[in-house]
């Protein structure tokens, strides 16, 4: 009985014993397939083994309620099982820049204690941890190197490669493993745990308090705080003690225009500005072209970085652009984190009061929001964007060829009619080409 089984099974007991209504059954259906998006089913498993009790059902719910785990559920309320991501910061600099910022001007300006790189972790795969049990076993290192050299990180059927269907695709390692019992042993033991530590290029994190008091600190080799969890932090493990993510990143084609314009004023004795009657480059006061913004208004951002796609350039035009702060913003917002803050049902303060997130019209409803001084306004200036996931087939052709497609992805039978891919049976002829 796998996890998901067995947790399905724990909680219908439950519903049958005590002769809840269906509208139970519903619920629990509905709770299951967000356990199931996050593959989080061994993680209430174990609290309900362990007889771990909590004093306060702050999600609503109804799984922890059946397991025990809390005493307290509002059948009423509707559950909170979707976190929204603080969008992370990116901001491009020349890498001497970047180092300055990172190593220099933060800590000064916000604080040692206030500031700290992003921990990264690698951890043992199947080629990394048979390389590395050879060498503690003393066995021959060239040897390990001619089959670990054939691995993939995908099998035949385009799924993460495990150890026991690597042994089934590759006969060398399965004869190397049987050789060497020992070092075959002791690799399979260290895969997905941590191998080695390091911290992330250009992640920074700035808190307004002490951020050793939020999570463990470590240093690096340079004596500079990175943030640790014993078992590895990552830069998606901080969101959820409310600290955000800056990416201060080294761009090479920022140091190319550099160097261009160094070039430029030395042979040329020329100042370089992208207005004309400017003194140098460095004037920021074209960041709020009155010409550039107005572009920016009317959508007209095509082949323009990070900005070249129809969904972006439709937020931009809604929304208005009034500052280059405003574009800045844009680009931090438009990312599947941000744009999937808010989970279906969710009631949004508007002028006319509390409407469903569902229920918006950006033509009828001003939305609420607090501006920097803390009073409240209204706009009606939003995009409302549905996000999800879409259920995949997988279609395998006598021949072998697998095709990997939606539910109502719609297929040319034999007999001239298009059948959707959840509709098709087996037998049924497709039309496709003469290699599949």
């Amino acid at each position: 009985m796998d996890s998901k089984e067995r947790l399905t099974q724990l909680c219908e007991a439950v519903i049958e014993s005590h002769g809840f209504s269906d509208e139970y059954r519903k619920r629990l259906t509905l709770e299951i397939k967000a356990v199931d998006d996050f593959n989080e089913y061994d993680y209430f498993i174990d609290l309900h083994d362990r007889g771990v009790k909590i004093d306060k059902n702050e999600n609503n719910l109804l799984i922890v309620y059946l397991l025990g785990i809390c005493s307290d559920y509002d059948s009423c309320q509707s559950p909170v099982y979707i976190y929204g991501e603080f969008p992370d910061l990116d901001l491009d600099y020349t890498k001497d820049v970047r180092l300055y910022l990172k190593d220099e001007w933060a800590p000064k300006a916000f604080g040692v204690d206030n500031v700290c790189n992003i921990g990264s972790y690698n951890t043992f795969g199947i080629k990394s941890s048979l390389i590395d049990m050879a060498k503690v076993f003393g066995v021959d290192r060239d040897e390990v190197l001619n089959v670990t050299t054939k691995l993939g990180l995908k099998d035949d059927e385009g799924k993460t490669l495990t150890w026991e269907r690597a042994l089934e695709l590759n006969k060398d390692l399965a004869e190397y493993c049987n050789k060497h019992p020992d070092v075959a042993k002791a690799a399979k033991r260290m895969l997905n745990r941590i191998r080695s530590r390091g911290k992330h290029a250009g992640g920074l994190i700035i808190s307004r308090i002490p951020i050793a008091d939020l999570v463990p600190l470590c240093t690096d080799s340079d004596g500079n705080p990175v943030s640790a969890w014993t078992e590895g932090l990552h830069a998606q493990d901080l969101q959820p003690v409310g600290l955000v993510k800056y990416d201060v990143l080294g761009l090479t084609n920022l140091e190319q225009i550099a160097r261009c314009v160094k070039m430029i004023k030395e042979r040329h004795n020329i100042q370089v500005c992208a207005l004309p009657g400017r003194e140098s480059w460095s004037d920021t006061s074209y960041l709020n072209d009155t010409k550039a913004l107005a572009l920016a208004n009317q959508g007209k951002l095509r082949c323009v970085f990070q900005f070249d796609s129809a969904g972006m350039r439709e937020l931009v035009k809604r929304g208005g652009v009034h500052s280059f702060d405003d574009l800045a913003a844009y680009t931090a917002l438009y990312r599947p984190g941000p744009l999937g803050c808010l989970a279906a049902g969710t009631v949004v303060c508007t002028a006319l009061g509390g409407v469903s997130i569902e229920k918006l019209l950006s033509w009828e409803h001003h939305i609420a929001y607090v501006k920097r001084n803390g009073s409240m306004a209204y706009s009606k200036r939003f995009l409302l964007k549905r996000t999800g996931r879409k259920k995949m087939l997988r279609i395998t052709t006598k021949s072998g060829k697998i095709i990997t497609c939606s539910v109502d992805h719609e297929f040319l039978s034999n007999d001239l009619q298009f059948t959707s891919a959840n509709l098709l049976k087996i037998g049924v002829k497709i039309g496709s080409r003469a290699d599949a």
